[in-house]
């Protein structure tokens, strides 16, 4: 009886250090995965921040990406540091195109670290603010979806690596990624 009662009272110490690990001060949301459904099998796979191309990915070796709002902006926990590191990732879409200075309507979606925020900033082809998250009222059984520049369908899994790109439609390149992904929110306990 007596180890029962201090295992109890350990787990009750325990406990709200857990629960609490996944809340960040001052964030709008707990800490979330993002998890998406795979195109070739019927499972979902965690998002990662970086894939064998630099890419956010669903496959790989990267580590898995712990996304937060904080003021309305979209970040990523230091794999390493976690919370208490005081640079954080930030998603964006590269739309530049390869050998020219025009923006697309299709890139990747990536991670940068904010020491080396500001060289990508400046690059008018990347997108940091547009992302959104839409509840589905109708089919709650999931999270919530990641959108970017309100368009619910517009994530693609390309390759056997599952990169993924954002294409406002179908037909952008690269034209070999034609699988559309949806990216659900999975909360961190």
């Amino acid at each position: 009886m007596r180890f029962i009662t201090k295992a109890v009272l350990s787990l009750a110490a325990v406990l709200p250090g857990i629960v609490s690990a996944a809340l960040i001060p001052n964030a709008d949301t707990p800490v979330f995965y993002l998890v998406g459904d795979d195109p070739v099998g019927d499972t979902f796979k965690p998002l990662r921040l970086t894939g064998q191309h630099l890419t956010a990915t669903l496959t790989g070796e990267g580590p898995i990406a712990m996304i937060y709002i904080i003021n309305g902006t979209f970040v990523a926990e230091d794999p390493v540091k976690g919370s208490t590191s005081p640079f954080l990732y930030h998603p964006y879409v590269d739309f530049s195109i390869p050998g020219s200075s025009d923006c697309g309507t299709s890139g990747p979606l990536m991670f940068i670290q904010d020491p080396n925020r500001d060289s990508v900033a400046s690059n008018p082809c990347a997108a940091f603010s547009n992302f959104f998250l839409f509840s589905d009222r109708m089919d709650n059984q999931l999270g919530a979806k990641l959108v970017l520049n309100s368009n619910l369908t517009s994530f693609y899994a390309c390759g056997n690596t599952r990169d993924i790109v954002y294409k406002a439609n179908v037909t952008n390149e690269p034209v070999d990624c034609s699988t559309p992904v949806q990216l659900y929110t999975l909360p961190v306990v």
